[in-house]
């Protein structure tokens, strides 16, 4: 997916998504940069465009951007700079993680589901800068932690208990890790409370196959505890 922003993270101006395994095709990358530039935010019409790592292996850019008149430059960002930009975007979702888990643990359930979107949207930004491997599946990993946590938001007792969006979130956590138990639990939890005991069941079972070390045991107990 390619995304153009003009305010943050959470405000794109353009959104193109792409279909299959690998990265989207140069000559698609190129013309979704000339709607970019030919299609500037109000009142803003960069004399500099920095593009990301991830726009390295596009060489076909080049002649396009050099092209442009002046006052116009470019530049591609380091894979130093790439990796530190990384760095600072793990800790600001830690960060957000962190104060989460205390909302949490006083049961301030909207302000603790607002953080942990937070945490996770910053997670989403490293995917979409496409970051060095390493960095990628510690996005990916994190990701999953956040989305659990929200999960567990969502499923706290009282006025405001939203089970289908602790079900949604629960999904997701599991596709960003499959191996991290707490996304298959929180996805069971949702499905008992909405009666769906069977597919609970099936929830825990995929986790079997999935999880290692301690996890196994822990879907293993939560399997002998599910009701008949």
């Amino acid at each position: 997916m390619c995304k153009s922003f003009q305010g943050g993270m959470d405000d794109p101006r353009f959104v193109q998504s792409f279909v299959g395994d690998g990265p989207p095709a140069a000559d698609v990358v190129l013309d979704f940069v000339r709607v970019c530039i030919a299609n500037p935010a109000p009142a803003m019409l960069p004399a500099t465009l920095i593009l990301t790592a991830a726009f390295l292996p596009y060489a076909t850019l080049t002649p396009f951007l050099s092209a442009l008149p002046a006052p116009f430059t470019y530049k591609f960002q380091s894979r130093a700079h790439a990796r530190a930009h990384a760095a600072f975007l793990f800790e600001k979702a830690e960060e957000f993680k962190l104060k989460g888990n205390v909302l949490y643990g006083r049961r301030e359930r909207a302000a603790a589901v607002e953080a942990y979107a937070e945490a996770a949207d910053i997670c989403e930004h490293v995917l979409l800068l496409g970051h060095a491997e390493r960095d990628m599946r510690g996005a990916e990993k994190l990701r999953a932690v956040c989305l659990a946590n929200r999960a567990a938001a969502h499923l706290l007792d009282g006025p405001g208990q939203d089970v289908q969006q602790a079900l949604s979130d629960g999904v997701e956590a599991e596709r960003a890790d499959s191996e991290y138990v707490k996304g298959y639990l929180r996805q069971m939890r949702a499905h008992v409370l909405l009666k769906n005991l069977g597919e609970a069941r099936r929830v825990l079972e995929r986790a079997a196959g999935k999880v290692q070390g301690a996890d196994v045991q822990v879907v293993a107990q939560a399997l002998d505890a599910l009701p008949q």
